[in-house]
């Protein structure tokens, strides 16, 4: 018997093996095995079979599975998902089916009803699996197993563990696409419906969000405090075990609730009704490492493989979502929305910073929010205390001397950072080129906005939330939510923050969202304005802009305008969603190995006839040397000119790259 092995390695091709007679009666197709590859041993996916056999191939060594693990709507999903973002299928493998996935650890000898001779197997009742494989041999174990001598069960749900079966019972169960436009309270109030309605009738739903430590522990306490034990977290930030009871009770048990991230997506759920994904235009949802994938493009592929109904629920849709229901794809539930009708608008110099202070207007907002014992939030989109040093003596940014990467400075540390490698270094306070001592901090951040405050305002504790120090900080404003600091200056994580009070809100520097997000650029800066308006729900707004700036917010103040003008412009310059993009990337440790596998990628790209859609390469400098290449095209073929890429070592593939 022969088999192809799909690894979890960046190759597009399989690779044949072939199984030892003592294995050949427990092979299933998409079982992991482990095999020899080049002088090591590590796992694979079982993708073929074939009945014949010939010398000179190496055999497996091991099967890890006793059963297939995903079943066929899985299955099905996964080779999808492998076709439709040009990823080999054993990455696709390794992400649905993670290493922690062990069900074998977990399970035991339950019942030795059905075996003839039930004394010579008396001594593994009730043991772990593992520990039978160490007693009799795990093909012994397999033995019995097929022939219905042992039945094994998890420690979990206490239930046999047997070859996963797929969505059958479809009853009352109808595949449509929903776009649910409200604000979170609203959200949670129709989730709460949808979940009540799949409990009754014995249903499963599975529930995406976008974060475990903020937007994850909100729900999920609120729905805990709703529907009890029934509701179960599956993803990366959980413990093993807890992650494994939720993997079998997903599989075994009805009426529960999976909350999970984007890896929950590949979980087999039984009897699934329904998935929810809140918020998924949030960056989380897109995976980056390996395989590249948008989880609410699987999610809908996985709603309609099942036959089962999936809601999106927002306050601020991706553009492609937009386009959809446009085109009639998705129904839409429009409810109560967070309201940006009325706001102040203050056009300031940002000169005001260049003397190490604040704007007069924001300085009396917070002097007299502090007389008025308000609380105020900011939201910065920068982080740190600038986010450029520029030499005034030779007018000079501050660069990094690795990668060539703009500088930016954290000041409670006292270093540089780079913005591309991300390199951190002691910040000498003289410039690296000239030694010049006059310096300047440009494009201001959180930290500079709270030390300025703090010295303006007496007694005034100013605090700051980032996506750096989010853990720490949740804690202490929901369970003190009575001791919340009256000011609070935060990123785009006060998006993610449910329950704070906040009498005003202000936006300083929103407008260079602008410069940060590629051809996503106004969309993004229009979801974190919304979002941050919905979970902070202020009784005032007001935004400072750059006085130098064509920014206008009332042009983001109409969500049906905005979108229309959005697709406008994308349709216009072929973007996505009128267009797909591929992202080549090149990686090397070696800059001419790199440049020789760039000129083997323009050749191939050159003799497929697609090189008029071939932007690039953009060279970069981080901790390897490093390529890119865009393709924009929309033309059928080119798929497999892509995919044929994969045999040039180092080289990595992504569809609708997010920030190009």
């Amino acid at each position: 018997m022969v088999v192809q092995i799909a690894l979890p390695l960046p190759i597009a091709k399989t690779f044949s093996y072939s199984v030892p007679d003592r294995l050949q009666s427990f092979i299933n197709m998409f079982q992991r095995v482990i095999v020899p590859f080049h002088n090591r041993y590590t796992f694979g996916y079982i993708v073929d079979v074939n009945g014949s056999s010939y010398e000179g191939l190496k055999e497996i060594s091991d099967i890890l599975d006793i059963h297939p693990l995903l079943g066929k709507d899985i299955e099905r999903l996964c080779l999808w998902a492998s076709n439709y973002y040009l990823t080999p299928i054993g990455l696709v493998f390794k992400y649905a089916v993670p290493k922690y996935i062990r069900p074998d650890r977990y399970l035991f000898v339950a019942s030795l009803d059905r075996a003839q001779d039930k004394k010579s197997l008396n001594h593994l009742q009730g043991i772990k699996l593992e520990k039978a494989f160490s007693i009799m041999g795990k093909e012994n174990v397999l033995e019995c197993l097929q022939d219905g001598s042992i039945t094994l069960k998890d420690r979990f749900t206490k239930k046999e563990f047997i070859l996963y079966g797929d969505n059958e019972d479809k009853k009352d169960i109808k595949h449509e696409k929903i776009l649910f436009l409200g604000g979170y309270r609203r959200r949670i109030e129709y989730y709460s419906e949808l979940i009540e309605t799949g409990i009754k009738k014995d249903k499963n739903i599975l529930l995406l969000i976008p974060d475990y430590d903020t937007t994850g522990q909100f729900f999920y306490n609120t729905f805990v405090e709703r529907f009890g034990e029934r509701f179960y977290w599956y993803g990366s930030s959980i413990k093993q075990d807890s992650r494994m009871e939720t993997y079998f009770r997903a599989r075994n048990e009805k009426g529960v609730i999976i909350m999970g991230n984007k890896s929950s997506l590949f979980l087999p759920i039984n009897n699934l009704s329904h998935i929810i994904i809140e918020r998924h235009e949030e960056d989380s949802y897109r995976n980056e490492n390996e395989f590249k994938f948008n989880a609410w493009e699987v999610g809908i592929k996985r709603a309609e493989i099942e036959g089962c109904p999936i809601t999106l629920g927002t306050v601020a849709p991706k553009t492609e979502i937009f386009k959809r229901v446009h085109e009639g794809d998705f129904k839409v539930i429009r409810d109560k929305m967070p309201s940006l009708n009325i706001f102040s608008e203050e056009k300031i110099d940002k000169k005001v910073f260049f003397s190490g202070s604040l704007p007069h207007e924001l300085i009396k907002i917070t002097e007299d929010g502090k007389k008025e014992r308000k609380h105020i939030i900011i939201y910065t989109p920068r982080k740190y205390f600038s986010s450029q040093l520029l030499c005034l003596s030779c007018n000079n940014l501050f660069i990094c001397p690795v990668c060539r990467g703009i500088l930016s400075y954290k000041k409670k540390d006292n270093k540089t950072v780079c913005s591309v490698c991300q390199r951190e270094s002691e910040y000498k306070e003289t410039c690296p080129q000239c030694g010049s001592s006059l310096i300047r901090f440009l494009q201001i951040g959180a930290e500079y906005i709270k030390e300025n405050l703090e010295k303006i305002l007496d007694d005034t504790e100013v605090v700051i939330i980032t996506g750096d120090n989010i853990k720490k900080q949740i804690k202490r404003l929901w369970v003190n939510d009575d001791r919340q600091p009256e000011i609070i200056v935060g990123t785009s994580i006060l998006s993610r923050i449910y329950g704070l009070r906040c009498h005003e809100l202000i936006f300083l520097g929103l407008e260079e969202m602008i410069n940060l997000g590629g051809y996503r650029a106004e969309e993004r800066l229009f979801q974190i304005l919304m979002n941050i308006i919905d979970a902070l729900n202020p009784h005032k707004i007001c935004f400072f802009i750059d006085s130098k700036k064509d920014f206008h917010v009332k042009s983001f103040t109409d969500l049906n305008a905005f979108y229309e003008e959005e697709l406008t412009k994308r349709k216009n310059a072929g973007f996505p969603p009128y267009n797909r993009l591929y992202l080549v990337e090149v990686e090397k440790d070696n800059q001419d190995a790199g440049e020789r596998t760039v000129e083997r990628i323009k050749k191939q790209i050159k003799e497929s006839g697609y090189t008029q859609y071939l932007i690039g390469p953009l060279f970069e400098k981080k901790k390897r040397y490093r390529w890119r290449f865009i393709i924009k095209n929309g033309q059928k073929g080119l798929e497999e000119t892509l995919i044929s890429l994969y045999k040039l070592k180092d080289t990595h593939i992504e569809v609708d790259p997010t920030n190009i």
